[in-house]
Order: C-alpha cells, then structure tokens, then sequence
C-alpha cells in the first residue's frame, strides 16, 4: 500500500517473528539477494521466553504456502528441523534488539551468536499518568513533563501522599467500572485485574507465586509516612 501511495520505503521494521515473512518476500523481490535485504530490515524481538518464539513443522508450511516457496531456503534461514519464525528474522536482518538490557542479554542465550542490541522500550511519561499523580509530581518533580528522567526521584515523595494519590486513581476507576458494568466493585477491596492477552508465557499465576507476601501486602490498610527500604524496593 505504502509503493501504491508513492512511498519510497528505505527500511522495514519487524516487531516478532511473525512478521518475518515480510523478509522472504524481499529475498523474492531482490532477485536473492541476501544482503540487500539484511541491509533493509530492521528486527525487535519482545518475548524473552521460548514459548514466544512461533515454530511450525514444514509439512504445515507446505500446506498453506505451496508452491509459492521454496522451502530450501527457508531451511536455510528459518532451521532445518521447523520453521522457527524469529529465526528467520534474525538471519535477515543487520540490526536487532531487545526492548531491554536484561531482554537483550536473555535473548542472547536464546540465539547464542546473534548481536543483539538493546533499547528501551518507553511511554509518553505524562499521557499515562492519571490527573491525581499529575498533582503530586507537579508539587515534587517540577517539570517532569518534560523531563521523565526526573521520575527517579519519587522516592523523595512522602508515602501517604502516593497512597492517596493512588486511592483517588482507584477510584475513578472503579467509578467508571460500576457505571458501565454496575458490578458493584468497592474501594477496600485488593483487586488484581489483567490487561493483555491471556497467554501462558505471560505468567498471570506470577502474582499467586508467593502467597505469603500477596497476604503481607493485602494486610497493610495504609502506608507509613516515611519510605521503608521495603516500600521503595516494591516502587522499583
């Protein structure tokens, strides 16, 4: 669509392994040739766990491609065995990352040869901050609008004031969901709620992991005024 509009497209940037079919497509393109396609994609990988990373059998692959592919050369940047898709990206790309540090270094043991990089993945800082932390941040970390970095030091944020702030923010939320599901959801109650896709390797049960500790943290009605190592350990 982007040729069709015009658009003379310099790079393409494939997030996961399954977009890794856009590069086979450029090897066609290009006449096979390898690194002109290297040199044109870009590939992140976000999952740093092996059930993320898709693979599929190659009697699959011939099913639903046919002839449109030649699965030797598949094998030979995909894997030999299955069809690994990330594989496929890595072996066609001349710039990978991770979306961390600690991403980059685990995806490193999971493709063991691979240079990946790291970049961080980020949030517009004051969109994603609801109007009651707005005030606080205001009041402690002058402009950190337009300086996130200076959201390092919240810990210098007395703890009743991020406790209320929170409760406020809790609130409305709660408000809105009763008016549009009238649930009856109240403010006391520890609600743990998902919002994502419901997956295995996202690890839903990790909250349910030390029960002792989710307990410890049920049972605190409110929070010191003071910082407890404990208390900015959790905010970190």
């Amino acid at each position: 669509m982007l040729e069709a509009l015009g658009f003379k497209i310099r790079k393409y940037h494939m997030n996961e392994g399954h977009s890794s079919l856009l590069a086979l497509e450029l090897l066609h393109r290009h006449g096979m040739d390898i690194e002109k396609v290297r040199e044109l994609c870009i590939f992140s990988t976000h999952t740093p766990v092996e059930a993320g990373h898709d693979k599929f059998s190659y009697d699959v692959v011939k099913e639903l491609m046919g002839e449109t592919t030649d699965l030797e050369v598949l094998k030979r940047f995909g894997g030999r065995d299955r069809l690994n898709m990330t594989l496929l990206a890595l072996n066609l790309s001349n710039y990978i990352n991770g979306v961390a540090k600690r991403h980059r270094d685990v995806s490193r043991e999971l493709f063991p040869g691979y240079e990946i990089h790291a970049i961080t993945n980020g949030i517009h800082s004051y969109t994603w901050t609801c109007e009651s932390f707005r005030k606080i941040y205001d009041k402690y970390l002058l402009g950190w609008a337009n300086e996130p970095e200076l959201l390092v030091r919240i810990d210098g944020i007395p703890n009743g004031e991020v406790w209320r702030a929170h409760m406020e923010a809790k609130k409305v939320l709660i408000d809105y969901v009763n008016e549009v599901t009238n649930i009856g959801m109240d403010y006391d109650t520890l609600t743990l709620g998902f919002a994502q896709r419901a997956t295995g390797y996202k690890r839903a049960n990790l909250l349910f992991s030390d029960l002792e500790k989710l307990k410890k943290v049920r049972s605190k009605a409110s929070l010191p005024e003071k910082p407890t190592q404990e208390m900015n350990q959790a905010r970190k």
